[in-house]
């Protein structure tokens, strides 16, 4: 759940046929995505990975933060005893199936514009991206569509 969401990498896959079912685009604006995928370009191999790479380095660190927030529910409150401990655990099969992502989950993923961003700063004349809500740039992110408001961090 703490994997980031790219607009601009989700206009790509639906211009080119592949929109997954997690996806933010809402469904009246695929049909407009092989004309904002113009405008912003599609996003190399190389930047992909670069991004996946800065993802789950970021990834890693809140998952780390949640698992010591609850550690140290259990271990420092009164009400929870220290029953026994795991040991020797076998490691889960290869061909275990991924349960994947439940709804509520799927709906906290953070979600950044990547080049989708840089267009939409310039067509409602934001001086700042999007998630630097300086010089006036908040009057203008209000009247930006839904989806784009939820991605904003």
């Amino acid at each position: 759940m703490f994997m980031p969401k790219w607009m601009d990498e989700e206009i790509q896959d639906a211009a080119d046929g592949k929109s997954s079912a997690d996806s933010t685009l809402p469904p009246e604006l695929v049909a407009q995505a092989a004309k904002a995928l113009k405008e912003i370009g599609k996003v190399s191999k190389e930047e992909k990975k670069r991004r996946r790479v800065e993802d789950r380095e970021e990834v890693e660190r809140e998952v780390e933060k949640a698992m010591k927030h609850w550690v140290d529910f259990f271990r420092n409150n009164p009400k929870y005893k220290e029953v026994g401990r795991v040991v020797g655990r076998k490691p889960l099969p290869e061909d275990r199936k991924d349960p994947g992502l439940c709804e509520e989950a799927l709906k906290k993923r953070p979600v950044r514009g990547g080049n989708f961003e840089k267009v939409m700063v310039a067509a409602m004349g934001m001086g700042v991206g999007l998630r630097g809500a300086a010089g006036g740039a908040g009057d203008a992110l209000e009247k930006a569509p839904d989806f784009v408001k939820a991605g904003v961090v």
